[in-house]
């Protein structure tokens, strides 16, 4: 067995811990000092049994809760702990598994010293070692064993001896120790009861006469009781005599009935018969009447195929009958409907004419415009194309009208120019100035003075004429070269206008032959493509929208067709099964106008097939309930037939249900009689058998008899009622007479006994015989406590010899090669002497050299001892449990330690161990020799998953 997960909600300084899916080998879980390691090992060491209510383990926050999943030969438990209540386990099917299964049956004390231990327990070896105590002869090794509890053994059978040898000394003579005193008593009392015989004789003879009168008197009280007993059962005779007068009254007319016990087997109860009969009567009056109801609405003639016709079709008539106030509405909502898609029909003649009054057959024109073969976006990108071409044309032919007069305006401008060119006033210039040159040259042959300055004048002239002529002719000049280039731009301009006209106008011209298109689709005709086209859009949009809604009216009328066809189908079957039954019913139950209806009249003829229908759902239910009374009558006959059997079968039913009641009638008498009489006669047993003086005083007349025959005897032996008060009168004068006689003999008694108390001394004899009784009784009860205090001290000594020889060849001897493993073969053997009381173990060398005292071992020599036992009876218990250490090597030198810890390894293969510790050597051996051991840092109550190097650290600090 081994523990797979923990989980520690409460419990001193844990809270909400959780260890998952721990190592069911080897587990070491370091942690400094007060980190919790010691809670941790007392936790494990409760958990199997529940926890103790004192102060051994640590407080818990608010109440203590622990859960653990443990996993036993391939089954899973769950253990739950909460507070000090036992732990409860749970199998995996949640079957309550006592602790104790789990765990071995190992009582709480074996399971705590053997697989839990602490450094604490380990320090009380030495302390035990080092003192004078009994229980150190073994202690070491008992303890590991989870034995020592049989180191009281010798110690109780020398109590037990002791015992024994103060109430009877060594042999058990009466007449020493204890015993004495009640043996000297004894003989003293005897001395005193044979002096008092002395006087014995006078004792005897009025003793005998008092016997002889105690004999009489025992004689007249046995006449008493008989006399008693008499008047008793005449008294109960008595006051049951009328019982039994009806007892045997009832018994004559039973025995004169003509029915008997074997006859009423053959016969129901009364109420039975008659309850058939009553039903038989009552069922065929009412069949009778039905049939008389169904006669006068059917031919009689035609009633058995009536019958048989609505046997066939009654499901039919009632589903039929159910559909009626469905098809009420069915047809309400046809003629609604109908209505309706009239007046929308009208309503959409009408929008259309108003929308084109050209239409003569405004829902054929409808139906003939295909708007399929229309696309919108298309038809609307014409309509927008067709504004904005229009837009543009009038846009540019205003723009040509501006720009042709501009032209106009700037023509008349230049044509309005009067100037001269430049060139025709420098031409004008130089020619002055040639004829100025020329003047000037001829003054070399004339008067040069004159020509000179004449000649300086035309000069001056031409300079003149120059300065005034040329700028402003040059400006003219400027000015009407600017006025033809503009002129010649604008008409450029106006030719680029006039060719974007033709193009836009021949698009216009194309865009208004396609919407003309359009609109003889859309039932236009005719129209005028230069005016106002917008009103097509609106006009495109209407023709959708009442598309849409002919288009619904023709499906809502498709509709109403089928409604129709099943409203004309529904009332088809209803009209048929009233033809049929036309000729079953009497002439005033059917509707000739009905009959001739055709089916597509049957709509407005539908009230009524429905009248009709109900009338005949009406004699459906007569014939129901005729036949269902019918059946009821032949189920009532079969019942009927059954219930009589064979009786009387050769009459009619209703002979033989008259006779049967009569012989019914007698039975019943018979049985009511019989069962007062059984009645009766039980009453007067009861009373017999309640009382045991009854039964006893009828015992004494005839045992052989039962109490009843007897009572029954009594009371025929007497004629009358007050015969048996007289016979009880004459029994209570004997009595009265009886009673006188015994009231002087016990006087006479009395004084015979008081004269034998004066001469006998019986006082003396009496004294004396109750101090030997008395004596005889403490002696035998002293006698008995030595004998049980003998038998168990030789009881304890069988045990302490089988003890010695247990621990020698099942404890020692596998716990001698555990020893010398730890011990490198230092220690090899143990050995014990053959009484526990006697002699102490022996621990002996590999040189044999023994050691015959625990006080001669070391400490740790001490723990390996006791640690090699414990491992040696460990394995020993199948199945393995877990093992918890919780710094129990920490005396071990480091070669040692090594050692044990191989030995732990090895053990726990097939044991989970636990190893507490707070030094990060022992870690370190752990790890260098086991490969599969799990690593838990325990701090301040937290497990954390850790690793050896982790671990090794952290302990380091």
């Amino acid at each position: 067995m081994f523990y797979k997960n923990i989980y520690i909600r409460d419990f001193g300084i844990f809270s909400n811990q959780n260890l998952k899916d721990i190592s069911k080998k080897l587990v070491v879980i370091g942690g400094h000092n007060r980190a919790g390691k010691s809670s941790f090992l007392k936790l494990l060491r409760h958990l199997p049994f529940g926890l103790p209510q004192d102060s051994s383990i640590p407080p818990a926050s608010n109440q203590y809760y622990i859960e653990a999943e443990m996993k036993r030969e391939s089954k899973s438990y769950n253990l739950f702990l909460e507070g000090y209540a036992a732990p409860k386990i749970l199998d995996e099917k949640q079957n309550k598994i006592k602790a104790a299964e789990i765990f071995n049956y190992l009582d709480q004390l074996s399971y705590q010293q053997l697989f839990t231990i602490s450094l604490d327990e380990l320090q009380q070896l030495s302390k035990i070692t080092k003192g004078k105590k009994k229980e150190k002869r073994l202690f070491s090794i008992l303890l590991g064993a989870g034995l020592s509890e049989l180191v009281k053994v010798p110690e109780l059978a020398d109590k037990y001896y002791n015992y024994a040898k103060n109430i009877g000394g060594t042999l058990g003579d009466p007449s020493v120790a204890s015993f004495k005193p009640y043996f000297n008593e004894i003989q003293e009392a005897e001395a005193l009861r044979d002096q008092a015989l002395l006087e014995i004789k006078e004792f005897n003879l009025k003793k005998e006469k008092l016997n002889t009168a105690k004999q009489n008197l025992e004689a007249i009280n046995q006449k008493i009781i008989g006399f008693e007993n008499e008047i008793f059962l005449l008294d109960l005779l008595k006051n049951n005599y009328s019982i039994l007068e009806k007892i045997e009254n009832l018994q004559v007319k039973l025995e004169q009935s003509s029915v008997q016990d074997q006859d009423c087997n053959n016969y129901f109860e009364l109420d039975q018969i008659v309850n058939y009969q009553q039903n038989f009567d009552k069922i065929k009056k009412e069949l009778k009447s039905k049939r008389n109801d169904l006669n006068k609405s059917v031919k009689s003639s035609y009633s058995k195929k009536f019958l048989e016709f609505i046997k066939n079709n009654k499901n039919q008539i009632n589903n039929q009958q159910q559909k009626i106030d469905l098809l009420n509405e069915k047809i309400k909502n046809f003629r609604t409907q109908k209505m309706k898609i009239t007046n929308e029909y009208q309503t959409l003649i009408l929008e259309l004419e108003n929308l084109n009054s050209n239409w003569q057959q405004p829902l054929k024109k409808l139906e003939t415009i295909n708007l399929d073969l229309i696309e919108a976006e298309k038809f609307n990108n014409y309509l927008n194309k067709n504004e904005t071409l229009k837009a543009e044309v009038k846009s540019i032919t205003t723009e040509i009208d501006k720009l042709g007069n501009e032209i106009k305006n700037i023509e008349a401008d230049i044509s309005a120019f009067d100037y001269k060119t430049p060139n025709s006033i420098l031409k004008t210039t130089y020619s002055i100035l040639i004829l100025s040159f020329f003047v000037l040259s001829s003054s070399f042959f004339i008067d040069y003075n004159q020509i000179k300055y004449f000649a300086l004048l035309i000069a001056g002239a031409a300079f003149i004429y120059y300065s005034s002529n040329y700028k402003s002719s040059k400006l003219e000049k400027e000015k009407a070269d600017k006025l033809e280039k503009e002129l010649s731009q604008k008409n450029d301009k106006l030719n680029l206008y006039r060719k974007d006209l033709t193009r836009k106008n021949k698009n216009l011209k194309k865009v208004q032959n396609n919407l003309s298109d359009f609109s003889n689709l859309l039932g236009l005709e005719n129209i005028e493509v230069n005016g106002n086209l917008s009103y097509l859009k609106s006009y495109f949009l209407e023709i959708k929208a009442k598309k849409r809604r002919y288009k619904k009216l023709k499906i809502e009328e498709e509709e109403k067709s089928k409604l129709k066809d099943e409203i004309l189908l529904d009332l088809k079957n209803i009209y048929d099964l009233i033809k049929e039954t036309a000729n079953y019913y009497n002439d005033q139950f059917m509707l000739s106008s009905v009959l001739e209806t055709k089916t597509s009249d049957l709509i407005s003829k539908s009230q009524f097939l429905f009248k009709e229908l109900n009338k005949l759902s009406e004699m459906k239910e007569l014939a129901e309930k005729y036949l269902d009374k019918k059946r009821e009558f032949e189920l009532l006959q079969n019942q009927i037939y059954e219930f009589l059997g064979d009786f009387e079968r050769e009459n009619k039913l209703e002979l033989r249900l008259e006779s049967y009641r009569k012989k019914a009638e007698a039975a019943a008498e018979y049985k009511k009689n019989k069962k007062n009489y059984d009645s009766q006669k039980s009453q007067i047993k009861h009373i017999l058998a309640a009382s045991d003086k009854t039964k006893k005083i009828l015992n004494q007349k005839d045992s052989d008899k039962n109490y009843y025959q007897l009572f029954l005897k009594l009371y025929r032996d007497f004629s009358s009622l007050n015969a048996v008060e007289s016979e009880k009168k004459s029994y209570e004068e004997l009595l009265f007479s009886s009673k006188k006689k015994k009231n002087k003999l016990e006087e006479k008694i009395i004084t015979l006994k008081n004269k034998i108390e004066e001469l006998a001394s019986s006082s003396k004899i009496e004294n004396a015989q109750i101090k030997i009784d008395q004596a005889q009784n403490n002696l035998e009860k002293r006698a008995q406590r030595y004998a049980v205090n003998k038998s168990v001290y030789f009881i304890l000594k069988k045990l302490r010899e089988r003890m010695v020889e247990k621990a020698e060849k099942e404890l020692l001897k596998p716990a001698s090669n555990i020893l010398a493993e730890i011990t490198d073969n230092y220690y090899n053997k143990l050995e014990t002497g053959s009484d526990l009381e006697a002699s102490e173990f022996q621990a002996v060398t590999k040189s044999g050299k023994k050691f015959n005292s625990g006080e001669q071992l070391s400490q740790g020599s001490l723990e390996q001892l006791f640690l090699a036992v414990r491992i040696s009876r460990i394995k020993e218990i199948k199945p393995p449990l877990p093992l918890i250490l919780d710094d129990s090597l920490v005396n071990f030198d480091s070669k040692h330690l090594y050692n044990t810890a191989e030995i732990i390894s090895n053990l726990s293969n097939n044991h989970q161990i636990f190893i507490l510790s707070c030094h990060p050597h022992l870690v370190k051996y752990i790890s260098e020799i086991s490969n599969s051991a799990q690593y838990w840092k325990l701090e301040v109550g937290n497990f954390e998953l850790s690793s050896s190097q982790k671990l090794i650290s952290h302990l380091s600090l």
